[in-house]
């Protein structure tokens, strides 16, 4: 029901409360404005446009629902981040807290421990709150709650800063490129070699399959990247070179497990692979190992570590791609993005790291 009070000489104030709902409040010029809202307010109530509170979830059930039902729409990299991300915010306090009960205040407590107890960083951080907050959109439009406030943007000027990025670069003087491919043993080498040559994303990388390879057409084509487009990325004569090695490492993997698996089971190697294996080969990503994305990573970090690498991991080698790209080439901004993947000219210059000696050089006239 609806209640009205006077404030001051000049206005009214209305309050509709209504069983299962938050009270609401609006001050009007006159009683009879005051009448009318508090009117539509209670039939729209009724027509739930506005939110039950007893209907609300908890974060920890609205994220089991949204990861049921958005995040298998994502790419397989966001699949996993995200999945990890909710299991933390549904273990902390703010789980079993319900939507419309969290407010910025508990966002940026929940992020400051996150920040000083747990040591995560900004940008850390930042993807969790980008989690929460595009939950909180799924809720207002797909799930009908229509007045749930998102905390996030409230939040977001007192949370703890994201960092402006790395700048690692490979110290040429110290043969650190050279050094790296001979530190890293097969597939690592050439995946490495091949986000230089590229700047592909390790992910795009390890999901690469024959299928997709088009070396005479001098690209590769990504059927589904972070950004979820697709995108063909053309290929150097050197980028070209390892991807041939790659093939190459492919073909005498098959052949040895073929012949292996004919002794197996005794019968006569009469060379070559089964119709059917050859078939399936276009579906089969170019590398036999790893496994999993992450192990690129793992990997990485293991056999450079105690070395002069060692604080180099291997999405530096997309930010070295890109700057080579703008160091070593006559292509401008658009067609490197094109190459990259980047959507706009802010993603991009976070990648590029141009070294200063160059830019000196061509003031004085040197070209590329």
């Amino acid at each position: 029901m609806a209640t009205f009070r006077k404030r001051g000489d000049y206005q009214w104030q209305a309050i509709v409360r209504k069983a299962g709902f938050d009270t609401v409040y609006a001050t009007f010029d006159t009683k009879k404005e005051a009448e009318t809202w508090a009117m539509e307010t209670e039939l729209s109530m009724g027509k739930n446009r506005y939110t039950n509170k007893d209907d609300v979830p908890t974060m920890a059930a609205a994220l089991e629902k949204y990861l049921a039902e958005v995040t298998p729409h994502k790419s397989l990299h966001s699949q996993k981040s995200e999945h990890k991300f909710a299991k933390v915010i549904s273990a902390s306090p703010l789980g079993q807290k319900k939507l419309s009960d969290i407010t910025p205040n508990l966002i940026i407590t929940w992020a400051m421990n996150l920040h000083t107890e747990k040591g995560n960083s900004g940008n850390t951080i930042r993807l969790y709150c980008a989690l929460i907050s595009h939950l909180y959109t799924i809720a207002r439009d797909t799930w009908r709650m229509r007045d749930l406030d998102n905390p996030i943007a409230a939040a977001k000027p007192s949370l703890p800063r994201s960092s402006t990025g790395r700048e690692r670069r490979l110290d040429k003087d110290a043969g650190e490129c050279g050094l790296l491919m001979a530190l890293l043993p097969y597939p690592y080498s050439h995946m490495a070699a091949l986000a230089l040559e590229t700047a592909m994303r390790r992910e795009e990388i390890f999901e690469i399959t024959v299928e997709h390879l088009h070396v005479t057409e001098r690209f590769i084509h990504l059927p589904k990247t972070k950004n979820r487009s697709k995108r063909d990325v053309p290929l150097s004569p050197a980028a070209i070179a390892i991807v041939e090695d790659i093939l190459q490492a492919l073909d005498d993997h098959d052949a040895q497990r073929h012949q292996k698996t004919r002794r197996h089971q005794h019968l006569p190697d009469k060379g070559g692979c089964p119709t059917s294996a050859t078939m399936s080969r276009r579906k089969k990503r170019i590398w036999s190992t790893p496994e999993t994305v992450d192990a690129i990573t793992q990997m990485f970090g293991k056999y450079t570590a105690e070395t002069i690498c060692e604080d180099l991991n291997f999405h530096d080698l997309r930010h070295e791609a890109v700057s080579r790209l703008f160091e070593n080439t006559d292509l401008d901004a658009m067609e490197i993005a094109r190459i990259s993947g980047h959507k706009t000219w802010s993603q991009l210059s976070r990648y590029s790291h141009l070294r200063t000696d160059r830019l000196a050089d061509r003031l004085a006239g040197k070209k590329r």
